[in-house]
């Protein structure tokens, strides 16, 4: 397992993912973003998607978390504010902090997932380019290395 700063540090790539995907998905009950659904089918979708005892699991497990960090109750404050500044973690709870918070990352991971598969029905035409887009990236990097590699084979190590 990974040092517990790198844990937290996931957490909040996690926790951050999952509030924009929050966002798009309310852009898309605002009707800011195109989608063929009336607004009763958009809330539906959205409704069907969403995992409420998930989220109530997150709050709470985030609570704990932050309990630990700060040796004391989170105000509200701190709780909306995530995992902004963190004091320096004691060695007594690192484990727990360490392995909390990597649990809590799967949570949020699966949360924003639902909140794109929420996308996905809300427009399936965007969701489809984004999945293309997202999925080709990584064979044009790896096409475009492979030939830089080859160009530069050809041209200085094949003399």
């Amino acid at each position: 397992m990974s040092s517990p700063e790198a844990n937290l540090e996931e957490l909040r790539q996690r926790i951050s993912a999952f509030h924009a995907a929050r966002a798009k998905t309310g852009e898309y009950l605002m009707g800011l973003r195109h989608s063929p659904l009336t607004q009763e089918q958009k809330a539906d979708v959205v409704r069907r998607a969403r995992d409420p005892a998930m989220e109530a699991r997150a709050v709470q497990e985030l609570k704990v978390l932050h309990g630990l960090l700060l040796g004391r109750e989170p105000t509200s404050q701190e709780m909306e504010e995530g995992l902004g500044v963190l004091p320096v973690i004691p060695i007594a709870v690192a484990a727990a902090v360490g392995g909390g918070a990597w649990s809590l990352s799967s949570i949020f991971g699966y949360l924003e997932e639902r909140e794109r598969t929420a996308q996905r029905e809300l427009n399936p035409t965007a969701a489809r380019w984004a999945d293309v887009v997202q999925q080709s990236l990584p064979l044009v990097a790896v096409g475009g290395g492979i030939l830089g590699v080859w160009y530069l084979w050809g041209k200085y190590g094949g003399k």
